[in-house]
Formats: structure tokens, sequence, C-alpha cells
């Protein structure tokens, strides 16, 4: 089978972004090989909680009906009764072949000692608060558990008749004959037609093929086929302000020595704790009525519209914004917030603490007890929580609008529920207004 698909650029630029009243360009990776995302990310296990699959409200993919999935999928090298887990799947996850662990047992000591204590298995759909020392999509020898290498289908590399999949080509649109989905250019009359590029990818597919919005398509020149407003909807994605991994970052360690000596340190994604964490009814209250009005509800509330593409070419450059705290009641940002202070409470209270690093610390005023500290040779003494003020939490706020970028999670572009939701795919994952995709 010969290694021809891709159907991204490396990156999609994002245009007309607001930050602080100037224009800033962000930058989101995006998958282009085989496997996607799984064969480029950092491979942190996770699983989301069980009311967020029941929110769907899909029939088919409560937390009931996805939890022989999840167990199917994996062959689990972790803690925890195994009841929640499974130990045949194809997709390992375990704990690295290297941790950095004193660290680790620092951040989960200080989070311990405001209340977030360690959860022998986080992933069980149902435990919070809680931290745990994190598990990979690795196998125990180190290896990324990509869905490339991992799944027959994608790394055989047999010559048949009908090949599974296609490497190195780019999909421009997929086919209709009347309203059924007939093919792509390149590979005429499927009885079906799989369209696996991603939240960034999909939209611009499925636009260019007259899927989506019409006012947008009629803009492009694109004929109508089915009016699916959310087809360029509901972009969402988490926020990163930094990551290191130092030795590599400021040239201490070669990258090529660890590779060649086969070293532990290969199969280490620099992530060795995790944490499921909810604001207090108290701390809710501080953040204002707009985010009491929101929290804990459905996501699709906050404003969509964040992802559309015109052009009637694939390499026509795509319209793209991803909507990074541009809600009009703030509550985007007021979770940074949030999430800030409570990290840096967490930070504070480790044994390794010795301050803030200055080019990565919020310019706060020399006056506020957020203001950088450095120390020396001994951790902080009888750490209380910091009182920030209305200025502090602007400092707050300016510095992550200038700072914030993605961790390459993309998700949501084409929702799945009911057609009147502003949803794309029904239960079944086939596209509303048109048969065979």
């Amino acid at each position: 089978m010969e290694e021809i698909y891709e159907t991204l650029p490396d990156t999609i630029r994002e245009v007309d972004v607001l930050i602080l009243g100037d224009s800033r360009e962000l930058i989101v990776p995006c998958g282009s090989t085989l496997g996607g995302g799984s064969s480029i990310k950092l491979m942190m296990y996770s699983r989301t909680q069980q009311s967020d699959y029941n929110s769907w409200n899909v029939p088919g993919w409560s937390a009931e009906d996805m939890t022989p999935y999840l167990r199917k999928l994996e062959t689990y090298h972790g803690p925890g009764p195994r009841t929640f887990h499974g130990f045949n799947g194809p997709i390992n996850v375990f704990g690295g072949t290297y941790r950095a662990n004193r660290s680790g047992s620092h951040f989960v000591q200080a989070a311990g000692n405001i209340g977030y204590h360690e959860i022998e298995n986080l992933t069980s759909l149902d435990a919070n608060n809680g931290v745990q020392r994190a598990l990979k999509y690795t196998g125990t020898d180190g290896t990324r558990q990509d869905a490339a290498s991992r799944y027959s289908i994608l790394s055989s590399r047999v010559e048949i008749s009908e090949p599974a999949c296609r490497c190195k080509l780019a999909s421009k649109r997929v086919i209709f004959d009347n309203k059924r989905a007939s093919g792509l250019e390149y590979r005429p009359n499927p009885k079906l037609v799989v369209v696996p590029s991603g939240a960034l990818g999909i939209p611009s597919i499925l636009e260019r093929s007259g899927l989506g919005n019409p006012e947008d398509m009629k803009k492009a020149g694109v004929d109508v086929v089915a009016d699916l407003p959310g087809a360029s909807e509901n972009y969402q994605v988490h926020h990163l302000l930094d990551e290191t991994i130092d030795a590599i970052v400021g040239g201490r360690l070669d990258a090529g020595e660890p590779i060649q000596e086969s070293a532990a340190i290969l199969g280490w994604n620099a992530m060795d704790t995790t944490c499921k964490i909810r604001p207090t009814d108290a701390e809710v209250a501080a953040l204002g009525p707009d985010f009491q009005a929101l929290f804990p509800g459905d996501p699709y509330l906050a404003p969509a519209l964040q992802y559309f593409t015109v052009g009637l070419d694939r390499d026509d450059k795509a319209k793209f914004t991803t909507g990074f705290f541009s809600d009009i009641q703030g509550v985007d940002i007021k979770k940074h917030v949030w999430a800030y202070k409570k990290q840096g409470e967490i930070f504070r209270r480790m044994e390794t603490y010795r301050g803030e690093l200055p080019i990565l610390h919020p310019p706060f005023s020399p006056e506020s007890p957020a203001t950088l500290i450095q120390l020396n040779d001994e951790p902080a003494p009888n750490v209380m929580d910091i009182v920030y003020t209305l200025e502090d939490d602007q400092v707050i706020e300016d510095y992550a609008r200038a700072h914030v970028e993605t961790t390459w999670h993309s998700l949501g572009t084409y929702k799945m529920g009911p057609r009147e939701e502003i949803s794309v795919i029904d239960a079944k994952l086939n596209a509303y207004g048109v048969e065979g995709l």
C-alpha cells in the first residue's frame, strides 16, 4: 500500500486575533501524516468525565455505552482496580521509561497541602478534585502508541486491490451524485466516503464540498449541497502558556545523544503529574455572575463561529479564528485567571520552589503580593495564599492574552448530535443532509 496521504499543511495560521488591541498570529500545528495527531503529540493519557459523555445526549454514546470501547482500546499498565480498564487492546498505557520523580513527588505533596490529594486512578470517569502521577500512551519500551503503527490497517504495506489508506494525497473536496457522496476527486465511486482529517481539516473539506454555512460558501462561489452551519463552528482546544524540557531547549543536552544511546528519557513526554480540579463555590462566586451562569453548564453555550473557510481550492488561504478569550461574558479568560492562581498556590508550596523566572512571570506591581520573588537555598516558609487585587487580575488577563498558545488538541468543529442543535453528524457519524458520507 503506497504511503500517499496528506490532507493539511503542517500548520494553520490564525488571522484577525486581537490581543490587547493588537493583532497577534497564533500557530496551530496539524498532524499531517499517517496517524494524524497521534504521530506528533505528547501522548498524555487522559479520559473525560462520565458526565461529559452523558451530556452529549446522543443514543449509543453515553458513558455506559462508551466504557466497553475505552477498555477495548487499551492495554493498561497503570494503578487502580481492573474494573475500569482494558488489558488486551492495541494501545499501551504506561507510566513511561523515565520520570522526574523529585519534582513530581513535590507537586503531589504540595497539591495535597491545599486539599487536592493523590488519587490512585484519576481516569475512572468519576474521580475529580485530585492529582495523579501521569500515565502516557507509550509502550513499556518507551515507544509512541500512535494509530499508524498500532493498527494493522494503517501500518500494513501489503499491496491490495482497494487500499484502505493512501498517503500524501491532498483531499480537496468530496464529490456528490445529487446528495450522495460518491468519492473524492482522486478516488471515484466508493461505497462510503470517510474523511479522517481532524478538527482543522474536515471543515475546510466539507465547505469546499458544499456542506456548511450557505452564506460562507456563496461568498466563496461554492454550490450548496447541504445547509450545515455547524460544520464551521465550535472550535475548541486546550490552552498553553509555557512548557520546557530544559536540558534540550537550553542546549545542555544534544538531542542526538539519547537517540544514539536509546536512552530511557526518550520515553518521557515531560508530564509527570496530572490533575482534575474544580473551583469551590466561593471561587465560582468570586469569578462573577457571568461565570456563575455558565458553570458548570454546556460548553456550547459559549459563542461559536470560531472556524470557517473561504476559497474554492485547497491552496486558498483559510480564514481561521481560534476564538481564544473572545466570548462577550469573559468566561474563558476568567477560567485562566482562576487556574493561574490555583496552580501558583500549588507550586509555591513545592519543596523545589525557588521563585519565578522573570521572563515567564506576569509584570505585577512591586507592591503586589504576587510580584516576582527569587529565593536562595531554601523553599519559602509558612506559605499563605496570595490575596490578589483587581489590578493583579488585570495583569494576569493581559499576560494570558499576550502569551496564550495551543496544545494542539483541536476538536469540536463537526459536532455530533441532533441536527437542530447545529450538529454536523448523527450518532452513526453520518453527515446530515447527504448520504454515504
